[in-house]
């Protein structure tokens, strides 16, 4: 794996990671309303299985497109980031009101995606550095 494949990969995870954030956020804000059912985002190894196994949704760029299956589809982002929500499956109890979003559950999934992110930036960080001292300019 060349380096630049490793920083692709790298920001890949970063932002993965960003939008999962993001959708747990949501949850936790969603956490009174009516019949809301909490989302994740489908895991980053799905994803990149997809994309060395060059499935449909991936391109040569190494970007990843939103499928369409209608002429008329919009293109563009899927909910505002590069990959796809889906419902959570496996609800943990759901409140007389309909709602299923467990806090406990949404602030476990947040420290969990913040404790990735950060291990991704320190990866990240590291490998900058062995690259900054192969090429003689010391790590900085």
């Amino acid at each position: 794996m060349g380096l630049t494949n490793l920083f692709s990969l790298l920001s890949e995870k970063m932002e993965y990671l960003t939008q999962r954030q993001g959708v747990i956020a949501q949850n936790i804000a969603q956490a009174n309303t009516p019949g809301y059912k909490p989302k994740d985002i489908i895991s980053f190894n799905d994803v990149l299985q997809k994309q060395i196994s060059g499935g449909r949704n991936s391109t040569t760029s190494g970007s990843f497109q939103l499928a369409t299956t209608n002429p008329k589809h919009v293109q563009g982002l899927n909910n505002g980031g590069l990959y796809k929500t889906k419902q959570t499956s496996d609800l943990y109890e759901v409140k007389p009101s309909g709602n299923a979003v467990v806090l406990e559950q949404q602030m476990s999934q947040m420290s969990d995606t913040t404790a990735q992110y950060q291990m991704t930036t320190s990866l990240y960080k590291k490998t900058l550095g062995l690259l900054r001292t192969a090429l003689g300019r010391g790590s900085a």
